[in-house]
């Protein structure tokens, strides 16, 4: 305590010294805090828009033998005996293509893919989209349809208006349906785009599946993304169900047996989107790297000129009988509270940037629109990884400090005396 009571008078009395090494603390940490909360709400954006997309976070293939109506619900029923409570289980019927279209008034728009769900069984999911009309629900007909912005203002239409759905069935015949749009969604992005979503079984209904099959059964986690161990926990209990591919087998479900099932992360679903992020991820490091440079570099040698101005001081400190340990604790406490405060004005300053810059609509820029959460930017806070920052930033710079102070603290009275005739 008594070192850090010097410490706070010392940065009080010589406020003009030490108010670059505030300003480096304040600006480089605001500026490293809003990257970081920003490029990681950018990542929640994209994994929640695959979720949506892909159903959840995993997805069970193959063993195609076992996705038809009298089958699969059992499958379920056994899962959940055996997979945590936290896990959501769904299943998806989907097409698209050429021959997949939606009519309104005789304008017609290719859907890339139409995808059958369960609204009521996903409603969590759904949620998480924004809609600038309506919402995901299931309709009395079960023919309810959600469809994005861009097929809404292609057709003219809006939430209440009944398309025509034209689909081709497995026996290359064209059936036609009405669907009711219930929902009309925000989402340029390659995940939204041109996608619609509708009951499976009216999906089915469309396109005479009498098996009422589906293509995958997925696993949603209700705490978020799950870590590789959680992922091996679920292959573990599925081996224990079903003949299994081995983990990370993308490259075998599409040429697996009827007999066989793979579990595919959504890691390995949307790899071309996985490259993206980690260039982004690569980016941020880049940033936070250069700027914690920064802030050690700046501090330490800045240090040093503060420390040959100071050589009067510590040869009093040591008169009095401080030891150099007691000198070195002393300029150390002043480093730390210099990052406590501008790690406070930082965060600080940062959540006023990220403010003014969630207030922007990006929604503008072309593919942007996958990263944006109602159009905008929005940060993803992550307590742990700034307490994280914190203290490798602490250490980084204390250690910086140490090294360029490591021989002057060691000054004698005398020797003090003499620097300074």
């Amino acid at each position: 305590m008594f070192y850090t009571k010097l410490a706070a008078k010392t940065i009080l009395n010589n406020k003009k010294q030490y108010r670059s090494l505030f300003a480096v603390c304040l600006v480089g940490l605001a500026i490293m805090m809003t990257v970081i909360l920003i490029a990681d709400g950018m990542i929640t954006a994209v994994n929640q828009r695959a979720r949506v997309y892909y159903g959840g976070d995993l997805q069970l293939r193959g063993g195609n033998y076992l996705f038809r109506k009298e089958n699969y619900p059992k499958m379920i029923e056994k899962m959940k005996a055996v997979l945590p409570s936290d896990i959501e289980i769904f299943s998806r019927f989907e097409t698209g293509g050429h021959d997949c279209m939606l009519y309104y008034e005789g304008q017609g728009v290719i859907q890339r893919i139409v995808k059958g769900v369960d609204f009521e069984e996903e409603k969590n999911l759904f949620e998480s989209m924004t809609f600038i009309q309506g919402s995901a629900k299931k309709t009395a007909d079960g023919n309810g349809i959600i469809v994005s912005e861009q097929v809404a203002n292609q057709l003219l239409v809006h939430v209440g208006d009944v398309l025509t759905f034209q689909v081709e069935d497995d026996d290359g015949f064209i059936n036609t349906v009405p669907v009711l749009i219930t929902g009309i969604f925000q989402d340029a992005s390659l995940l939204g785009s041109y996608t619609s979503y509708v009951e499976k079984e009216y999906l089915s209904y469309a396109m005479e599946d009498e098996e009422g099959h589906v293509d995958y059964i997925t696993f949603c986690f209700k705490k978020g993304i799950p870590n590789n161990k959680q992922i091996e926990k679920v292959q573990s209990a599925l081996e224990g169900l079903f003949p299994m591919c081995p983990l990370n087998a993308k490259s075998e479900w599409k040429k697996v047996s009827d007999e066989k099932f793979v579990l595919l992360t959504m890691k390995e679903r949307m790899e071309d989107l996985e490259k993206v992020i980690e260039a982004l991820q690569v980016v941020v490091l880049l940033i936070v790297l250069i700027l914690m440079a920064i802030i050690a570099v700046g501090i330490g040698s800045t240090y040093k000129v503060i420390v040959m101005r100071r050589i009067t001081e510590i040869g009093i400190y040591r008169a009095l009988g401080m030891k150099s340990r007691g000198v070195k604790i002393v300029f150390l406490q002043e480093t730390m509270l210099l990052l406590f405060s501008g790690f406070i004005g930082g965060i600080i300053l940062s959540l006023i940037g990220i403010f003014i810059i969630s207030r922007f609509d990006f929604s503008f820029i072309p593919a942007f629109d996958l990263f944006l959460q109602d159009g905008r930017l929005l940060p993803h806070f992550d307590f742990v990884k700034c307490f994280g920052l914190l203290v490798f930033i602490s250490v980084t710079t204390l250690l910086s400090v140490l090294f360029t102070i490591r021989n002057i603290v060691h000054i004698s009275p005398v020797g003090a005396l003499a620097t300074t005739a």
